[in-house]
């Protein structure tokens, strides 16, 4: 979740300006209904450029944030042409597949279920987003989180969207660009985790990096690859060596909207550096466990639809050639801002496959918890993701500890109960 950068995005080449929001689209944005279009809905972020509550989706300090969410595969490595990402057919365990016990979708449709261990999943989730700002793997509140994991389970949820990493502070450790291992502490209080959130039903979705890195002048770690590989080989491996096969993972997702930190977004990141260093992650999760299921927190369809730059083929051609260079899954976030005048970005003005007909499930990983007034009210953006096939829902966020206005667990509690009540068997996986 970002807002403060509005004034340099583009559509279509160039998103969307601050001073244009009610302007048109290019021509090819269609299939919507025109909405109110507007400046960014007061009080959903503001200009936070950093430090402790300053608001929205920030660029640093506590209380910034973003989500995102995740998935799993459709069918492993692919076997898709350039720049299409394919449908998926070989490869990994996916979920576009019929993998253990798990059915395998319609055809020419997306998956809307999720395959976690052989069983078909609706993520009907929350994001956490954090407790404690870049704490929370090293001073882990055990009380709180089984409060969150057993408030969620008694809804009918069964998965949350962990920040874990967020800009690198205080969680992990550099020599020059180079991430150390992680602390013996971490892994302790994630081992308290996981086993609560198994104790409640919930699977974990953990982002391990958001575009917050560039708050702390950590872009490296996308644009030198040494530091991909160390923060792979040191950080990303040991965790899903230790983690992936417990009762309460999930699915790994590599990053919170890192399109923020693209050149095209006014950025300091290439669209190649920024590939190079999804595909090195993602290659290295299936390589230390071929189960694994990855995916990343794009900001908005924009990257996806318009032109897929996590397609297989690009991510693959990134990592010279590693076929585990791949999502499983794919996911999108949504904001009030995120549609003008012939466009948009929403997710439920068209169906999942509509939108990315690639075969592979997509997540709906960030969206206000509160709706957006006059357009979506916060039930209808949950009930209709189920509508429109997708995998997956995650509003924005559970804790009330963000400045961004967005709402919190009690604007979310009836749409995710509603979920629950609807697809109960999809809940459980059975």
């Amino acid at each position: 979740m970002r807002f403060f950068r509005l004034g340099l995005l583009t559509l279509g080449g160039a998103w969307l300006s601050l001073a244009a929001c009610g302007g048109g689209a290019p021509s090819d944005m269609t299939g919507t209904d025109a909405g109110t279009g507007g400046a960014v809905n007061p009080g959903s972020g503001g200009a936070a450029s950093g430090g402790a509550d300053t608001g929205g989706t920030a660029s640093g300090g506590a209380d910034t944030g973003g989500s995102s969410s995740g998935g799993t595969a459709s069918g492993g490595a692919a076997s898709g042409g350039a720049d299409t990402g394919g449908t998926a057919s070989g490869g990994g365990s996916g979920s576009g597949g019929a993998p253990g016990g798990c059915t395998a979708p319609e055809p020419g449709q997306n998956p809307n279920r999720v395959c976690i261990k052989g069983k078909n999943y609706y993520l009907n989730g929350i994001n956490v987003a954090w407790d404690q700002w870049t704490q929370d793997l090293t001073n882990y509140n055990a009380a709180n989180f089984e409060t969150l994991f057993a408030t969620l389970e008694a809804a009918g949820a069964n998965s949350v969207r962990w920040w874990w990493f967020i800009d690198g502070e205080n969680q992990m450790t550099f020599q020059g660009n180079l991430a150390q291992p992680l602390a013996q502490g971490v892994f302790d209080n994630l081992d308290l985790a996981f086993d609560a959130a198994a104790a409640h039903g919930i699977l974990m979705m953990p982002s391990l990096l958001s575009f917050d890195i560039e708050t702390q002048n950590r872009q490296f770690l996308v644009t030198d690859e040494a530091a991909t590989d160390a923060f792979v080989q040191n950080v990303v491996v040991p965790l899903v060596e230790r983690y992936n096969d417990h009762a309460g993972m999930g699915l790994w997702e590599i990053m919170n909207e890192g399109d923020w930190l693209l050149t095209d977004e006014g950025g300091t990141v290439s669209i190649a550096d920024y590939q190079r260093f999804h595909a090195k992650v993602a290659a290295g999760i299936h390589a230390a466990d071929s189960d694994a299921l990855v995916t990343t927190g794009s900001a908005s369809f924009k990257y996806l639809s318009d032109t897929n730059i996590m397609a297989d083929a690009a991510l693959m051609a990134a990592a010279g050639g590693d076929t585990g260079a791949y999502l499983d899954v794919y996911q999108t976030h949504y904001y009030s801002w995120m549609h003008g005048e012939g466009w948009s970005y929403e997710p439920w003005i068209k169906s999942s496959t509509e939108w990315l007909p690639l075969g592979r499930p997509i997540l709906v990983g960030e969206f206000s918890c509160k709706g957006e007034a006059g357009r979506w009210t916060s039930m209808q953006m949950h009930v209709e993701s189920v509508t429109q096939g997708y995998a997956g829902t995650f509003c924005w966020a559970y804790y009330d500890n963000r400045a961004d206005d967005e709402g919190a667990w009690v604007d979310a509690q009836a749409g995710v109960e509603a979920i629950g009540d609807q697809i109960p068997s999809a809940i459980t996986g059975e």
